[in-house]
């Protein structure tokens, strides 16, 4: 698998200290898959699988490059991670170049984190929380239709 990491004690040293060394597998192609769909007007961007995108530079760069795609350019986006079950900080930083991205591009933003340790990861450094977070894509993509209907009202 790609992006793979693991540690290895080693104590062979003659002071009888401990060090650790890294291996890391690459080559091979990363199973995370990045789909792109409109729901009614609003863009859903779907990320799912394995997020451990160390080293695969184009693999960091997908999920932006399909946004900067669409013509014309979305004002409504849902990313959707909550098929997300392994991510690295490779992975956490192709999510930070779409926030950016989103910011720069005035795109109403709306996310599903995943569940499990990718998605308390994601908690834990607060990368999401100027952005409103639902459990679901439904619910993402039915607050936007309700925002809509909010402002015909008016």
């Amino acid at each position: 698998p790609s992006g793979l990491f693991f540690l290895e004690r080693k104590k062979n040293r003659p002071e009888g200290l401990c060090y650790w060394t890294w291996a890391i597998i690459v080559g091979q192609e990363s199973p995370m898959k990045v789909a792109i769909e409109d729901v009614t007007g609003v863009l859903v961007l779907r990320a799912s699988g394995n997020m451990r995108i160390w080293g695969h530079e184009e693999e960091q760069e997908r999920m932006l490059n399909l946004l900067r795609a669409q013509e014309p350019p979305p004002k409504r986006v849902v990313l959707s991670l909550s098929k997300v079950h392994h991510m690295d900080t490779s992975g956490v930083g192709a999510l930070a170049r779409v926030l950016i991205e989103s910011g720069k591009s005035e795109i109403e933003l709306k996310v599903v984190l995943p569940g499990g340790f990718p998605g308390e990861m994601l908690r834990r450094i607060h990368i999401f929380d100027a952005w409103s977070q639902f459990p679901d894509e439904a619910a993402a993509i039915q607050a936007f239709l309700s925002a809509d209907v909010a402002d015909e009202r008016r």
